[in-house]
């Protein structure tokens, strides 16, 4: 045995400790793979690589690893089938100049390119990163600001990569939508009762009171919100290239009624808001 002590250096009564290797430390435990402590385990057991195990009828048998199925793939399906399926690749090599096209990852796999359809990312274009398929849920990391969400496969769009280099960065075509839906409201026409009511106002003589009047309604309307220590979102798409596009802001000072300084989650201060 390899820490079996020489003959003649201990007798019955007597063990010489120095003689005995160190005691395993943790760093030593670390060191070994846990198969290695089962392959120690099943040879002390007596089993040995390539011997059949048994009494009667010794059988060398393999065991069975188990291969976790995709979702949606039904019983007797074979993956194999569908790369016969799909486009053959070119196996000619390209020609002197030539270049061979990059072929783009197709469906939802790491990779994709896609754009939000709706939720607090509307309009927004990213590449995915991950996909969780038994939740339904992908990790995209947005164009705009470099954020990493976590989002519903089913309120997202395929897109080529045409599509994505020329409009993921195009704020000015993300606000078009938004843009659209202000004007059908404006060009809207009015209620009876909003006719009534804007004819009545039209229609009735001018005094001091009556401007005294509209002048502190509309003061009051024009009251500001901003107050410190009120937790915002903040929707400018424009600001630093839209880095902080959809973030949760902490208000940390009101500067005027309109502008104020804020507070990111990583504690970064931004100021002119």
């Amino acid at each position: 045995m390899q820490n079996r002590v020489p003959e003649g250096f201990e007798d019955g009564d007597q063990i010489n400790v120095d003689l005995r290797p160190e005691p395993s430390t943790e760093a030593d435990y670390e060191t070994v793979p846990v198969e290695a402590y089962g392959m120690a385990m099943l040879r002390g057991m007596g089993w040995k690589e390539g011997e059949g195990i048994g009494r009667t009828f010794k059988q060398d048998v393999k065991p069975i690893e188990h291969q976790l199925r995709p979702k949606g793939l039904g019983l007797g399906a074979d993956r194999s089938a569908l790369q016969d399926l799909g486009e053959a690749k070119s196996k000619r090599p390209p020609k002197p100049g030539e270049e061979r096209k990059e072929e783009e990852p197709k469906g939802y796999v790491a990779g994709g390119l896609v754009q939000v359809q709706s939720g607090p990312h509307k309009e927004l274009y990213g590449k995915i990163e991950g996909v969780d398929p038994d939740n339904a849920r992908v990790m995209v990391k947005l164009a705009i600001g470099g954020k990493i969400v976590t989002i519903s496969q089913y309120t997202l769009r395929l897109v080529e990569k045409k599509e994505y280099e020329k409009y993921s960065k195009d704020l000015n075509d993300q606000n078009t939508s938004l843009k659209k839906t202000k004007k059908k409201t404006t060009n809207q026409p009015l209620e009876p009762f909003h006719q009534y009511q804007a004819s009545r106002f039209r229609d009735a003589p001018s005094s001091k009171e009556h401007k005294s009047h509209i002048s502190s309604s509309s003061s009051s309307k024009d009251s500001y919100w901003l107050r410190r220590d009120l937790r915002v979102r903040f929707i400018d798409k424009h600001y630093h290239g839209g880095k902080y596009y959809n973030s949760k802001l902490m208000i940390e000072d009101v500067l005027s009624p309109g502008t104020c300084v804020c507070r990111t989650e990583e504690g970064r201060i931004l100021d002119g808001m």
